[in-house]
C-alpha cells in the first residue's frame, strides 16, 4: 500500500483540515470487481472508511 495512502495518515490529515475549521471533503465511495493486487487496500478498507466517516460527507 502506498504510504499516502496509510490510515492512520489520512486520519491524521483529514483531523487536521477539521480542525483547520475547513469545509469536510465530499466523499463518493465506489468498489469494482476484487483483485488480489488489492489486498492491502482490502485489508485496511474498514480503517480507512472509519477515518472518511468521522471527517467527510460520505
Amino acid at each position: 500500500m502506498p504510504k499516502e495512502l496509510e490510515p492512520n495518515l489520512l486520519s491524521v490529515w483529514l483531523a487536521d483540515r477539521r480542525a483547520l475549521g475547513l469545509r469536510p471533503l465530499h466523499v463518493k465511495l465506489s468498489y469494482s470487481s476484487y483483485s488480489p493486487h488489492d489486498e492491502a487496500i482490502n485489508d485496511h478498507f474498514p480503517l480507512l472508511y472509519e477515518a472518511l466517516k468521522r471527517n467527510c460527507i460520505c
